[in-house]
């Protein structure tokens, strides 16, 4: 038993969901009709969930909505040249 090493990682568990399923709540709870924009989006955010603003936040917001966006899940109403709204794919909001 002297070989050998035990290493447990202990991982923090997260104090809010993903942010594409904090972006999803964004914008159903904010309900507009042309879409939500992204400061919208994150004052709701910082306003509801346990997640602090600073530059990490801004990186990892618009991450999950490039994601979003690759996988279907939003839709940027306004086009790729003005990322400004984000609303459900269902929707039509332009």
């Amino acid at each position: 038993m002297a070989g050998e090493t035990t290493t447990s990682k202990t991982t923090k568990k997260s104090e809010h969901p993903p942010y594409e399923v904090m972006i999803k709540a964004a914008i159903l709870a904010l309900k507009e009709r042309k879409g939500s924009s992204r400061p919208a989006i994150k004052k709701y955010i910082l306003a509801n969930y346990k997640v602090s603003a600073g530059p990490h936040f801004d990186n990892q917001i618009s991450a999950a909505i490039k994601r979003g966006v690759t996988k279907g899940a939003f839709t940027l109403p306004k086009g790729e040249s003005s990322l400004a709204f984000l609303c459900w794919p269902a929707c039509a909001c332009v």
